[in-house]
């Protein structure tokens, strides 16, 4: 009997920690991840080709979008757009975007190349009624060379969503046109 009692108890113990452990990672634990990796990588990425950013978006309330950014790459500036986006698909079942409000930009400028890991950057915008997408671009000013602009559309719901973008990714996804 004792057997019995202590098999179930230690089934008891297990079956949440087994559950958990299938549960998705959250957008903010992908997030983690990927600055952990940026951050153990010797040297302070000074190619252009290792310029990446990493987005976490989320709707935060009634009418406005929450977007924490991390951009990796030697630079000593740098230039952010939110562009808020509708996303329907057309009869052909091929996406389309259409902008949906202002564009929110933001941006830093400093006195020499900065030398972070990680260039960390919070963003509170409004969205209007609609608004299912956020298209975020990126171009970080990188000393001697011409500075590529990362692009990445990322659903905008509720629950945080995670985006990744390397520079010498191309993007496909939505072509961006003007709303109705």
């Amino acid at each position: 009997m004792w057997t019995s009692v202590l098999s179930l108890a230690v089934g008891l113990l297990l079956t949440p920690i087994l559950a958990g452990a299938q549960e998705p990672t959250s957008a903010e634990e992908q997030y983690g991840i990927w600055k952990q990796k940026a951050m153990s990588r010797p040297g302070n990425y000074e190619n252009p080709s290792d310029q990446q950013f990493a987005a976490v978006l989320r709707r935060s309330e009634a009418g406005s979008a929450q977007a924490d950014l991390g951009m990796v790459g030697l630079n000593n500036g740098f230039d952010i757009y939110a562009q808020p986006l509708v996303v329907r698909l057309t009869p052909d079942n091929e996406e389309r975007c259409e902008r949906a409000g202002e564009v929110m930009t933001d941006g830093a400028r400093g006195a020499g190349d900065n030398k972070w890991k990680v260039t960390e950057r919070r963003l509170t915008f409004p969205v209007g009624e609609g608004v299912n997408a956020v298209e975020i671009r990126v171009r970080l000013d990188t000393p001697g060379t011409e500075s590529r602009e990362m692009r990445l559309v990322i659903p905008l719901l509720a629950e945080a969503q995670f985006g990744l973008r390397r520079v010498m990714e191309s993007e496909k996804r939505c072509e961006i046109v003007d709303g109705p």
